[in-house]
């Protein structure tokens, strides 16, 4: 260790524990500056990435009687009845991804029958828009559960305005 600091001081040419003790201080401040600088970089990207709102469909275009769009709007209201219950559930000490993807399946699958693609697409998006406002044991699964209510609800107030 010592014929290392030798070896350091002499290429340097410092004899001054002062000027020794600064250059390391320096040096290490500039690496790990540039080392959160590059972190941040990344991390801004990634959320940028993230944050792309997914628009809403236009769910009141096709022409539906009143009764229709009731029946569907009771329908999407199950389905998001459901997914509170799966995000009570995932605020516990356990996850059910399988039970939810099965969720996130059945709704898709009605929404795309009953509404249109168009918001059948959009309930189903990879991103997560809206955060979950409880504590998670697993963040991930309740903000990912969170979305696709809000997005239900969404669907269902275009259903109601049009």
């Amino acid at each position: 260790m010592f014929t290392t600091i030798k070896f350091i001081r002499d290429a340097l040419g410092i004899e001054s524990t002062l000027a020794f003790v600064l250059f390391f201080f320096f040096a290490f401040g500039i690496a790990g500056g540039l080392a959160a600088w590059i972190v941040d970089k990344g991390y801004k990207k990634a959320q940028a990435s993230q944050q792309r709102m997914v628009l809403p469909p236009n769910a009141a275009s096709g022409s539906k009687t009143e009764k229709e769009k009731a029946e569907i709007i009771r329908q999407l209201s199950a389905f998001a009845e459901e997914g509170q219950q799966l995000l009570d559930h995932g605020k516990g000490m356990s996850v059910d991804w399988p039970k939810a993807k099965d969720w996130e399946s059945r709704t898709e699958r009605y929404i795309r029958q009953s509404v249109n693609e168009t918001s059948a697409a959009y309930f189903s998006a990879e991103t997560v828009d809206f955060a979950a406002p409880v504590h998670a044991v697993d963040r991930h699964y309740v903000d990912w559960i969170h979305t696709r209510q809000r997005r239900i609800g969404v669907i269902i107030s275009q259903l109601q305005s049009g």
